[in-house]
């Protein structure tokens, strides 16, 4: 049997399912963002800018899985969503930004 790491699940997925029902931003999100991979994410607790970076699960309703994973299956759909989720993570991500977020929270507690 193989060892598989994080990275080769992410790597080896059709999609990344989040049913969580208290954060609208977790490292998985991210994640598959970076790894390039769609992501299914509960409705309910998304925050608006987020939206429409994922397939919306209700997790309430069993069935609606079988909807999103349709979804998942139309390539042209995943091409964009994918190029534009890697974009964004690569916006939200970026070092120089990070570092000037982080110079501004100091600079405001001195």
């Amino acid at each position: 049997m193989d060892d598989y790491t994080l990275r080769d699940l992410y790597k080896n997925c059709l999609a990344v399912i989040i049913p969580t029902k208290v954060a609208p931003h977790t490292f998985p999100l991210y994640e598959a963002f970076f790894f390039r991979k769609p992501v299914i994410y509960n409705a309910e607790v998304l925050d608006d800018e987020l939206k429409d970076k994922v397939i919306k699960l209700n997790i309430k309703k069993a069935s609606n899985i079988k909807s999103a994973m349709k979804k998942v299956r139309n390539k042209e759909f995943i091409k964009k969503i994918i190029r534009e989720n890697y974009n964004y993570y690569k916006v939200i991500f970026n070092k120089n930004r990070i570092v000037d977020n982080l110079k501004k929270i100091l600079r405001n507690l001195a």
